[in-house]
């Protein structure tokens, strides 16, 4: 999943900047529709499970929402929206050194009380004759899209060893297991692209990293560039995490507040990704994994997709 390089771009732009876009919350959703455009939300009928905690649905000026989950439903992720991969990508196993299997198990991803659970689990799994002592689930969209902003409210699993992450990759990778296969593209990590518009290290319990990774295009080896940012609560309280992305910029928030940005110079990032959810067991950036370890669970309030009008 996460190939982490120290590698950076001199030409690309940055910033760490604690400001951001100020939303006006518009009450606008009625039956399911945004109130002034033609296109569905898809608020499964109801203008309640489109809001905020407030009241009131998120709009932005000069977008439309295009593609969400609002988790307004019961049992498994919606097929219609969601892939759950489960082959692993390299000889039985996951990259970075990860200790898990990904399931399609609903005892892994399952949508109760309008919110998406991804459970890491501490048990014996046995896939393609390879066994591994934690399961959890990693979510694919079935939508990808090019500039726009993204939304995710999520309450992350503060436990040892976790490894939460909300993040995209190019829609041309060509990864086993993955949503696209090779229907759009059939290149290989980092050409694609990577955003990280959320990672949580396992050893950290109140900080979270916004990253970029791409090909260098002088060299060809792995580049990235990334920030990290403290958060209270991050356990015990949902947080708004968003990446703004245009054709000159790129730019993470967390609840409003800019965590990074880099100037949009590269290829793999013109191009369409889709959204991934997933919570890992140890590898890169989990960590050890304590012997008291059972479950935890990244608790996904909202997934959406904006673009301009």
């Amino acid at each position: 999943m996460k190939k982490l390089s120290l590698l950076l771009i001199v030409f690309a732009f940055f910033s760490c900047e604690k400001s951001g876009p100020n939303p006006e919350p518009q009450a606008t959703c009625s039956d399911g529709i945004l109130n002034g455009d033609e296109s569905s939300i898809d608020c499964g009928g109801s203008c309640n499970a489109c809001e905020e905690p407030g009241g009131e649905i998120t709009s932005y000026d000069g977008m439309t929402l295009v593609w969400n989950d609002e988790f307004d439903y019961e049992g498994a992720p919606s097929a219609a929206k969601w892939h759950l991969q489960t082959l692993p990508i390299f000889s039985g196993g996951w990259a970075n050194n990860e200790q898990q299997h990904y399931t399609d198990r609903q005892a892994n991803a399952t949508v109760s009380d309008g919110t998406l659970k991804i459970i890491a689990k501490k048990e014996s799994y046995t896939f393609e004759d390879s066994t591994k002592e934690y399961t959890s689930a990693r979510l694919n969209s079935k939508y990808d899209f090019k500039y726009g902003r993204v939304d995710v409210r999520a309450k992350l699993p503060s436990q040892a060893g976790a490894w939460p992450a909300i993040w995209t990759l190019g829609s041309n990778i060509n990864e086993r297991g993955g949503v696209f296969q090779a229907t759009k593209g059939e290149v290989s990590w980092p050409e694609c692209g990577e955003i990280d518009i959320m990672e949580k290290r396992g050893w950290e319990t109140d900080r979270v990293l916004g990253t970029f990774h791409w090909k260098d295009d002088n060299s060809g080896n792995p580049a990235s560039y990334g920030l990290d940012k403290t958060i209270d609560g991050i356990g015990s309280e949902f947080h708004l995490y968003s990446l703004v992305w245009e054709d000159g910029i790129l730019q993470i928030y967390v609840d409003n507040e800019r965590v990074v940005q880099i100037g949009n110079n590269q290829t793999e990032f013109k191009n369409p990704h889709y959204i991934l959810l997933n919570v890992a067991m140890g590898g890169t950036l989990g960590g050890d994994i304590p012997s008291s370890f059972s479950q935890a669970t990244m608790e996904v309030d909202y997934v959406r997709i904006y673009q301009a009008q």
